[in-house]
C-alpha cells in the first residue's frame, strides 16, 4: 500500500466512487454550521485514490470546491484530460489555506493542484508556498485580465455572488435586493446564511453600511467589523461548503443567503425554486495553485495549462452562467446568452475584490474574523 492509502485510509469512514477513472476510500469535509442542514446539504466531494499499482507521476490530486461544481468541472477538465494525457485525477475537496501551509512547511504534500480564492491565492503567493507557474501553462496574448496571473497563482475565472432566496416564498418585494436590504432584518425578517470567512463579507458589510462600491478599498476593518455586529444575530448559519448556499434555501433552512450565479444557474435546471439578486454583485477571480512542494507538480501544471486551453473555457463559460473565461479567444466565441448575463465590470453597483489588498491583509483580517465569530 503506497503512502498516500495510508493517509487516507487511516482518515477514511466510509467507502464511495466519484475520481476519474477512479475508485476508492474517502472522507467527507466537517461541516461549519450552527444547526442542521437539509439532505441537499449532503453532496460533498470526497477524496479519492486510484490504485496502489498507478504510478506517482501518472497520478495527481485536484482540489476543487465540492458539490455541483466540481461535478462539471470534472465533465469538462478532468476526464478530458485524462483521456488525452493518460495521466489519472484524483478529486478532493475543501481547499484549506492553513492545511496547505502546514503541508508545505512540513514537506508532506498530498495537493498537486488546488482551486482557491483570489485572497488564499495571493496569501499563498507571498508567503513563498507555491510552485512558479511556467510560461508555457498559459497564452499571454489570450488572457482577459493579465493582471490576475502571478509568478504562483493563475486566475483562470472570475466568479459573480448576489443575494439567493426562494421566489415561491419570497416574491417581488418581500426579499432583499442589496446588501443594505439584506442587513435590513426589520423590513426584510428571515434567516439569513454568509460564508464563515472575511473576504466578501467585509464588501458586503461596508455597502450594506452605506459605502459606494468604487469606495471600498482600502477597507475600513474597524467599520466592517462594526456593520458584521449588527448581522450576526440573524444569521442562522454559517455555510462552509458553497453547495449548501443554494440546499439550505432549498431545505427551508435559511431565507436569504450569499450564494453564485453559477450555483444557481444550475439549480434552476434541476427545477429548484431559487433566484438571486445581482442588484450589489460581488465577483473575483477563482485561482490555480501549485504547493510548493508537490509531489506530481509536472503533471499538475500539464493539467493547469490544459485548464487554460480556450477550448475547454468556451465549455466551461457556455457551461456555467456567471463562470467568465480567462481566455479572450472564448469570451469571443461564448453565446449572445452568456455573454448578456456576465457580471459587467462598468456596472457602478458591481464590485471586484481587490485580490491585491487581500494578499496583503488576508492573514490577519481572516485570524481577527474567525476570533469574531466565536463570540
Amino acid at each position: 500500500m503506497n503512502r498516500r492509502r495510508k493517509i487516507m485510509k487511516a482518515k477514511s469512514t466510509n467507502k464511495t466512487t466519484g475520481a476519474v477513472g477512479a475508485r476508492g476510500d474517502g472522507f467527507t469535509r466537517r461541516r461549519f454550521l450552527t444547526g442542521a442542514v437539509g439532505a441537499g446539504a449532503a453532496a460533498s466531494w470526497p477524496l479519492i485514490l486510484t490504485p496502489g499499482s498507478a504510478k506517482a507521476a501518472q497520478n495527481l490530486v485536484w482540489v476543487g470546491w465540492g458539490g455541483s461544481t466540481q461535478a462539471t468541472q470534472t465533465e469538462i477538465f478532468l476526464k478530458p484530460f485524462t483521456k488525452e494525457t493518460g495521466i489519472d485525477v484524483t478529486g478532493a475537496s475543501g481547499p484549506n489555506l492553513a492545511k496547505i501551509k502546514a503541508m508545505v512547511k512540513t514537506g508532506n504534500v498530498e495537493w498537486d493542484l488546488v482551486s482557491v480564492t483570489g485572497a488564499m491565492g495571493k496569501n499563498l503567493e507571498r508567503g513563498g508556498m507555491l510552485e512558479p507557474i511556467p510560461d508555457w501553462v498559459y497564452d499571454k496574448s489570450d488572457l482577459v485580465n493579465p493582471a490576475w496571473i502571478g509568478e504562483t497563482a493563475v486566475g483562470w475565472y472570475f466568479y459573480t455572488g448576489g443575494i439567493g432566496f426562494d421566489p415561491a416564498r419570497h416574491p417581488a418585494g418581500k426579499h432583499p435586493r442589496t446588501w443594505k436590504q439584506f442587513w435590513d432584518a426589520g423590513k426584510f425578517p428571515g434567516r439569513r446564511g454568509l460564508r464563515p470567512r472575511a473576504e466578501e463579507n467585509l464588501e458586503m458589510a461596508l455597502m450594506a453600511d452605506g459605502v459606494a462600491p468604487k469606495d471600498i478599498y482600502p477597507i475600513d476593518v474597524e467599520r466592517a467589523f462594526k456593520s458584521m455586529d449588527r448581522i450576526k444575530p440573524h444569521v442562522a448559519v454559517w455555510i462552509k461548503a458553497t453547495a449548501q448556499t443554494i440546499s439550505l434555501i432549498q431545505a427551508n433552512e435559511v431565507d436569504f443567503d450569499l450564494t453564485y450565479t453559477a450555483r444557481v444557474d444550475n439549480a434552476q435546471k434541476q427545477g429548484v425554486s431559487i433566484d438571486i439578486s445581482l442588484d450589489n454583485p460581488i465577483s473575483a477571480p477563482g485561482y490555480l495553485v501549485v504547493p510548493k512542494g508537490a509531489k506530481n507538480k509536472d503533471a499538475a501544471f500539464k493539467l493547469l495549462s490544459f485548464f487554460m486551453r480556450h477550448d475547454r473555457q468556451l465549455a466551461w463559460g457556455e457551461a456555467k452562467v456567471g463562470y467568465s473565461p480567462q481566455s479572450k479567444k472564448a469570451i469571443s466565441m461564448l453565446s449572445a446568452e452568456r455573454r448578456n448575463v456576465l457580471h459587467d465590470a462598468s456596472n457602478p453597483n458591481g464590485l471586484f475584490l481587490d485580490i491585491d489588498w487581500w494578499g496583503d491583509n488576508y492573514t490577519d483580517v481572516s485570524k481577527r474574523f474567525k476570533e469574531w465569530l466565536l463570540v
